[in-house]
């Protein structure tokens, strides 16, 4: 595998799924980048095998296509010390490559990208939609602060993204406040829902950034998306037995945690009254209505 590229456009590349590199893992493949070279363009992921993170570049001179998986902190701390100006990075049979620029070159060693892990993608009814990034970074922002901390309660730890046909809406909710985002220029051909960890939520929040002006395609499985809308749109009877909260099937996929049904429970004694372009919450008893 061989390629030329700046060395700024490739530390860019880097550092944005750099936040998916677990600061401690028992899995040494996953404190690697996994360069993956295709024509002129190159693919970067990195994981920590619960969230993945992927970008593309384009590159130049590429003698021949494959995959490595290269250091992560050792190419960062390189890149970093180099000014902006064309590298050529040299994959050969051996265990190392070379990474080469005008006044000098540097070899680091190289791992079989076949231990890499192989994560799920989105399956066959997945439902996808685009969304301005501007509207995606104000809606994580402006409701992630209500979702809860309590690592028990992990459906609450997150942002419900409730999708229709006429719009879309952000809820949390740590079971003192509850706040929901409408956001109605976000549309899909058919109703899906999912639930964000506030973690990721906020990492793409920080991805994001400057460029929220753009559009960014996302993926959402609309069958597990169904058993969470489910959870959040409920009405829940306080009086429910553990019996019948199974066979309700509120618990069949295991989605639920300790806990839960206590936080449904106190939701339904609120009413959500959603704001346009923004986020707002009453608490006028009996039910929730989305």
């Amino acid at each position: 595998m061989k390629f030329s590229v700046s060395s700024t456009d490739l530390l860019k590349a880097i550092l944005t799924v750099q936040k998916a590199i677990p600061a401690k893992t028992t899995e040494a493949i996953l404190e690697d980048y996994l360069f993956v070279l295709k024509g002129e363009t190159l693919e970067i992921t990195a994981s920590d095998m619960e969230l993945t993170l992927k970008t593309e570049i384009s590159v130049q001179n590429t003698e021949e296509e494959g995959s490595i998986a290269v250091p992560a902190r050792q190419l960062t701390d390189l890149l970093k010390e180099l000014p902006d100006q064309p590298i050529s990075i040299t994959a050969g049979d051996g265990n190392s490559f070379e990474c080469a620029w005008t006044t000098g070159s540097s070899t680091l060693p190289f791992f079989n990208p076949e231990d890499y892990p192989v994560f799920q993608t989105p399956g066959e009814n997945a439902v996808t939609i685009e969304v301005p990034a501007q509207t995606l970074s104000e809606g994580i922002s402006g409701t992630v602060y209500a979702s809860s901390d309590e690592e028990n309660r992990p459906i609450m730890n997150s942002i419900f993204f409730d999708i229709k046909p006429e719009n879309t809406t952000l809820v949390a909710s740590d079971l003192q406040k509850l706040i929901c985002f409408n956001a109605d220029d976000v549309k899909a051909p058919q109703e899906a829902s999912f639930i964000l960890n506030k973690r990721h939520a906020n990492v793409l929040k920080a991805i994001l950034g400057k460029d929220a002006d753009k559009m960014v395609p996302f993926s959402v499985s609309f069958d597990v998306g169904w058993r969470a809308a489910l959870l959040i749109e409920s009405e829940m009877d306080p009086d429910i037995t553990d019996k019948e909260f199974y066979i309700n099937g509120f618990d069949d996929r295991k989605l639920t945690q300790n806990g839960t049904k206590e936080a449904m429970k106190t939701l339904s004694g609120s009413r959500l009254r959603r704001s346009t372009g923004g986020a707002g919450t009453t608490a006028t008893p009996p039910s929730i209505h989305t």
